[in-house]
């Protein structure tokens, strides 16, 4: 909800030439038609990666459901909700919003950061869980 909002506020809201916080952080509008980070791939490519990627992510889903893991299905929650997210402003607007920028880093947004934090937590979590070997 707050990740859609964020959207609207940005494509109606937010003045043309963008606003400026601190020295590196700027809101901005940025329709994104590449991939991540703003590499160019073929529409049709992007929509078949997103949807292999948000079924795969689904599957693991359903599976932490059955561990009743909260932590788990918590974090695969908020790459699947932000991978849906970022998937229907493709379809909505042919391209992602992304609106936050911060230094040199690519332009991003909250689904991004929900996608980000989620994988990253996540492999933090099972790097630190698997066994060592000596």
């Amino acid at each position: 909800m707050i990740e859609r909002a964020s959207k609207y506020f940005v494509i109606n809201k937010l003045p043309s030439q963008g606003v400026y916080f601190f020295k590196y952080l700027q809101l901005q509008l940025h329709i994104n038609t590449g991939i991540a980070w703003g590499l160019n791939l073929p529409q049709f490519v992007i929509f078949t990666l997103i949807i292999i990627i948000i079924l795969f992510l689904f599957y693991y889903f359903l599976k932490s459901i059955k561990k009743n893991n909260f932590v788990y299905t918590f974090l695969l929650g908020l790459v699947i909700v932000g991978a849906l997210a970022n998937l229907l402003d493709r379809i909505v607007y042919q391209g992602v919003v992304d609106f936050i920028q911060i230094g040199i880093w690519p332009n991003f947004n909250l689904a991004d950061v929900f996608i980000g934090s989620g994988v990253l937590i996540l492999l933090f979590l099972n790097i630190k869980k698997s066994p060592r070997k000596t």
